[in-house]
């Protein structure tokens, strides 16, 4: 019985929201139909935004019934190493306290460009208990990723895959490697987490992340998958690691 318990795989979708200038009037109605193929499956993911407070997409996630999370996208220019501690402090306060306003609690900062190794006190400040890992990093094998605690009580969130990719496979053939990186995750019991960047994805993509959504929402039922946003992971390790003996919900690569 625990062994069945322990093949349990975990997934993770989390998005990149732009919408930019010119790529707004594009992006809204492929933005649209990509919420509607989540509310369909009725799968949660984490949607990333510099604006959070300010952007219309937020209000339609938030009416939908997948428990979705809004989260902070960290811009170079505020977020960035060389842009310093003051100018990221204020930023950050700046658009959480905004996020606070509107009624969202942000506790997920994901990364597109810029890296997080300093200022970490401050995101304890504001009850931040997550990074996302950046779109723009060369990634390893899936079973070599695992969510890991940075300091301060924050984890850090790689992610494993991206779309759009950087191959250029034939769709079919795509739709198919997501069937068995997911099979794969659940056999090992391990953590699976797709970066997308909404800004850059074309419709075509969309039929293979409905396929995605449906060997997921399959596996689910069965038993053998747990999809998540980046919120319900930070706090199902921060409630592991406070049990006695625990040890993370993911098995160790």
């Amino acid at each position: 019985m625990d062994q069945d318990v322990a093949r349990i795989g975990t997934l993770i979708i989390s998005f990149d929201v732009l919408h930019k200038n010119q790529l707004r009037q594009t992006c809204q109605p492929l933005s649209t139909r990509l919420l509607e193929l989540f509310q369909d499956w009725r799968i949660p993911a984490t949607w990333a935004f510099d604006q959070p407070a300010t952007d219309p997409f937020v209000k339609r996630i938030q009416s939908g019934g997948s428990k979705h999370e809004i989260a902070l996208l960290c811009q170079p220019e505020w977020a960035a190493v060389n842009a310093g501690r003051t100018i990221f402090a204020q930023q950050l306060k700046i658009r959480i306290a905004a996020a606070k306003q509107a009624d969202m609690q942000i506790s997920t900062l994901a990364l597109q460009s810029a890296n997080l190794t300093e200022n970490l006190d401050l995101l304890v400040k504001h009850h931040v208990s997550v990074i996302r890992g950046r779109l723009d990093r060369p990634y390893r094998h899936e079973s070599q990723l695992q969510p890991e605690s940075v300091r301060f009580g924050v984890w850090h969130a790689p992610v494993s895959r991206i779309l759009p990719s950087r191959h250029n496979w034939p769709l079919a053939q795509s739709s198919w490697l997501w069937k068995k990186r997911i099979q794969s995750t659940c056999q090992r019991s391990g953590y699976l987490h797709l970066g997308v960047d909404l800004d850059t994805l074309q419709r075509r993509t969309l039929p293979t992340i409905d396929r995605i959504l449906q060997v997921a929402a399959r596996m689910r039922a069965e038993g053998s998958l747990r999809i998540c946003t980046l919120q319900q992971l930070s706090a199902q390790l921060i409630r592991k690691r406070t049990q006695p003996a625990a040890r993370s919900i993911l098995r160790a690569a």
